[in-house]
This record gives structure tokens, sequence and C-alpha cells, in this order.
């Protein structure tokens, strides 16, 4: 949980408070001018007391709600962690018979290339196709196999090494590798300004972003659109993804970010894709909100520093 949520906490508890002190004054002048009795000058005076009463009502309880809070985040986090980290070791056996299958596919399309004289232009495309469907599994076999290592490290506290990133290049990136969820579906517009390079684990950030691209473009029906941009800041790059999809029922946008919460269909997800992202920035000491309206759409800001 946040701070400017612990201060939520501790404000509501302070105005609950001070509503129920400042009935006592006037329940008070209700009982004296209904029963007509007189009270004491310096008996009134003391009522000044209230305000500090009404001070510690809401603090105390404010500070108690916000420990719990703390506490309770901070174990469901060290649960998460866990849970990612034995994740990642059962993922590994079955991505690594896929990783081992890779070579011989590659060395397999290179034979069939050599064995294939004086091809026509549509096997010309199919081989360029599959060329570039190769080189993407590889590149995300790569990736995957990077973020497990990461999953397996977080019970430990090891992080891996830091690089600059451009962020306009990633998001880029991202886009393209989800291709077969919008191209010929739905419209992403990229409006992307350029920015200083930002600090931080490349693969994590990927990761990161692929995953709200890809959940917005899940959400917007077909002929629907994407806005994916980017705005320099004093304290670092803000990256906004939005989309005019069916947007998020008000009751349950706070629980987007809970590990296994999800809105898809049985099969369709897990509910770990924005846990993961979540705590992906906050590693980065950066900060995501979400924003949506029914019908409307939804739209998650990230912020990023420098």
């Amino acid at each position: 949980t946040s701070q400017p949520e612990f201060e939520k906490i501790i404000a509501r508890y302070l105005l609950l408070a001070q509503a129920v002190i400042f009935l006592i004054p006037v329940m008070i002048v209700i009982i004296v001018i209904l029963l007509g009795i007189s009270i004491p000058f310096h008996f009134a005076s003391l009522l000044v007391l209230l305000f500090p009463i009404a001070l510690l009502s809401g603090i105390i309880p404010g500070e108690k709600r916000q420990s719990q809070t703390y506490i309770v985040q901070s174990e469901k986090r060290v649960a998460f962690g866990g849970l990612l980290s034995g994740l990642a070791h059962e993922l590994n056996n079955p991505l690594t018979f896929v990783h081992s299958s890779l070579e011989p596919l590659r060395d397999s399309l290179e034979y069939l290339k050599g064995v294939i004289s004086n091809p026509d232009e549509k096997t010309n495309r199919v081989f360029k196709n599959l060329d570039k469907m190769v080189s993407n599994m590889e590149d995300g076999m790569s990736r995957a196999q990077k973020l497990i290592q990461q999953f397996r490290n977080i019970p430990s506290g090891t992080r891996p090494e830091k690089e600059e990133i451009d962020l306009v290049e990633l998001l880029n990136k991202c886009i393209d590798l989800l291709a077969h969820k919008w191209q010929n579906k739905l419209e992403i517009e990229r409006n992307f300004v350029e920015a200083p390079k930002i600090l931080g684990v490349k693969a994590e950030i990927e990761q990161a972003f692929t995953n709200l691209i890809a959940n917005a473009c899940d959400a917007t029906p077909e002929g629907g659109h994407v806005q994916v941009s980017t705005h320099e800041a004093s304290a670092g790059v803000k990256v906004v993804i939005r989309d005019n999809g069916k947007g998020i029922p008000r009751q349950i946008i706070g629980k987007v970010f809970d590990p296994f919460f999800t809105t898809k269909g049985q099969g369709e997800g897990q509910g770990l894709g924005l846990a993961i992202t979540q705590q992906i920035i906050k590693n980065h000491r950066g900060s995501i909100e979400v924003k949506s309206e029914e019908g409307k759409g939804t739209e998650f800001l990230v912020m990023l520093p420098y």
C-alpha cells in the first residue's frame, strides 16, 4: 500500500472522529434549549477539550488500521514472492524443452531453403514469415528465461544488473511482439516523445508493458482503438496506455492488482499479469495508477524515474 493510501486511511478516521465529537456540543445545546436548563459558563469552556480528543480519536485508530494494512500487504508480498519463485521453477522444465527445439527448427528451415530450387513468390513469402516467427520465438524464449531466473531470485532478494533503457524503443518492440492481438482487429496509436533514458532491468520493464498493452488489446472490441503514449516529466517518464473497451466496474477497480484476481473468463487469464506488473514498477521506484469508466474504457498511467 502506498503512502498516499496510508494518508487516506488517517484522514478518513480523523474526519469520522471529528464528526462524532462535533455532535456532542450540538446535542448539549439542543438539550439545553429544549429543557431550558442553565449551564455554568466554566462548564461550557470545557468543550474546548473536544478538539484534542477528536484528534487523538482519529489518529490512534487510524495508526492502528495503517499498521494492520501494512502488515497484511507485507505478508501478501512475501507470499506472492514465494509463489512466483515456485511457479518459475515449475515452468523452467517445459520452457527448456521448447528452447532445445528452436535450434533444430531453425536448421530444418535452412535445409528446406536449400533443397527447394527456384522457389516461387508465395514460397519466398512463407520462408520470410517463418524466419520472422522463429526469430520472435527465440527472442520470447530468451526473455522468458531471464524473467524466470529473476522470479526465482525474489525470495533471496537478489536483483539483476540495471541498464539504460530507451522506453520508446522498448514500447515499439512490445507492440510489435503483440501484433497477433491487434493487427487486422483494432488500431494502435503510438504517440511517443523522445525522453532521457531510464535505468532499470530491461526484461522486467518489457514484461510490465507487454502485460499492460496485451490487456488493453484484450479489453478492446474489434474495430476499437488503443493509444500508447509517453510524456516527459520533471521526475521521470510517464507512459499512458488507454483503450476504449468496456471499462472496469467501480466496485472491483481496487482489486485489479491483487494476485489471481481476473475479470476474464475461465481459462483465459490467471490474474497474475497486473500483480507482476505492479511489483516490477515498484521495484523500479515507479508508480502505476488505473482509471476506468464502464462503457468508456480504461487508462493505465505508469511513472518511471530517470
